[in-house]
Order: structure tokens, then sequence, then C-alpha cells
């Protein structure tokens, strides 16, 4: 089971930690203004997986789920602002899910957390862009022995997994005068991937103050009785 912040709850909140590699592909604009802003610098990205959603049949096989939301992240020194999951598509915003038989059989299993777009105005400026540039963090599971998984379901604890088993990415792209994206991937070596830490709802802040309020009340009724006590004639 994924980390649950409070008994029976069906979204669960991950960090992913790690730092860049170093490596680059892609377009040559975007990798020569981007790598040495990058270079070797740590990530860490916050996010909401909802075990909840029901998922579809994927065009490759495997369930394709829609299931992510709340993406926060910050790299090599840069903060970031994200669309939020407001539209996720099969590439965008999901999870897919492919429970298979391994080197044995059919392929590998594998449970690919694919975040929403991100931007980050000041690396814009930094690489002197004079394009509007956005990015997407991967994190993919691949077991080629198809042991990692026995169903298709999002139960799979990450914070478990051996990380060399995870392939991660930080993919950046930059529109075109023709209308499509260049695009350009930077390596990520993942380090750790950790329970959020979960901030009590306002609710949840008052029924702790009435507790310590009652504890409060208890605790002077208590020392009323043993003063009464001792005062009293012997």
């Amino acid at each position: 089971m994924f980390f649950a912040p409070k008994a029976g709850a069906q979204v669960v909140d991950l960090t992913f930690e790690g730092v860049f590699t170093g490596t680059s592909s892609g377009a040559t604009s975007l990798t020569t203004a981007l790598s040495p802003l990058l270079g070797t610098g740590s990530f860490n990205v916050g996010l909401s997986l909802d075990r909840g959603v029901t998922g579809s049949p994927f065009f490759e096989g495997g369930t394709l789920y829609r299931a992510l939301s709340n993406v926060s992240s910050s790299f090599s020194g840069f903060t970031s602002t994200h669309e939020g999951c407001t539209s996720p598509s099969e590439f965008f915003c999901t999870v897919r899910v492919f429970n298979r038989t391994g080197l044995s059989g059919t392929g590998s299993d594998v449970f690919n957390v694919f975040s929403d777009v991100g931007r980050s105005t000041a690396l814009e400026t930094a690489s002197g862009s004079t394009r509007q540039l956005t990015f997407q963090f991967m994190f993919l599971l691949n077991d080629f022995l198809g042991t990692t998984l026995s169903n298709e379901s999002l139960a799979l604890d990450l914070t478990t997994q051996n990380l060399d088993l995870i392939f991660s990415q930080f993919t950046v792209f930059a529109p075109t005068t023709t209308g499509v994206f260049e695009r350009a991937d930077f390596g990520l070596q993942l380090r750790a991937i950790r329970p959020s830490a979960v901030v009590p709802e306002p609710s949840t802040y008052a029924l702790v103050a009435v507790g310590l309020a009652g504890v409060g009340i208890v605790g002077r009724r208590r020392r009323h009785a043993r003063l009464a006590f001792e005062q009293a004639p012997q």
C-alpha cells in the first residue's frame, strides 16, 4: 500500500528527490542554453496520487490512470508553477501500470508517473530564451523480470522500491514558429521517494485545540482537589 496520511484515505502524498546527472539530448539550442543552468543540481518534486480513481485500458496494453494532482517542484535553484493537472492526457498527469511476465514472457512490469506541465520564468530569463519554456518530470519504473507487480492497481508502494529500477527524466519543451515544439531531455538520478509531510486540515486543528482545552480543565480540577485535600483539617 502507498503511504496514506490517515486511515482509509485514497489520496497519498509523495516527494521525489534527487540530482541532475549532467547528461542531455534533443534540440541543440535548448540543451546548450539549459545544461549550464541545470548542471548537477538537485530537484524536489511533490505530488498527490489518488488511488480511488478508475483506470482505463491503455492502447499499448496495461492500465492508464489519470490520478495525479497538486504537483510542485523546485530544481537547481529554480522554483516553478504548475498547470494543476486540469487537462490530463495520456502523457501528462497520469500513471501507467503494466503487469507483465518479464523476460520469460511479453515484457516488463511498468509503473510510470508523468507529472503535469510546469514553468519557471526565472529559468527562461536565465537561459536567455525568448520563447516560453515548459517542462515535465517523468519517473519510470521498469522491472524487466516482471516481479514487481502482481496486478495493475495503484497499490504499489513506491517508497520501498529499488531506485535503480526507476529511470527519471526532466523534459523541456519550446514552441517553434511552425507550431510544433522543440524538446530537450535531461537525465536525473533519483535519490529518495518519501511520504510528504501532511498539513492538517483546519478542522483537525480545531479538534486538537478542543482536546488540549479538555486536558487543561481536567488538570486544573485535579490540582484543586489535591490542594483541598492537603489543606483540610487532619
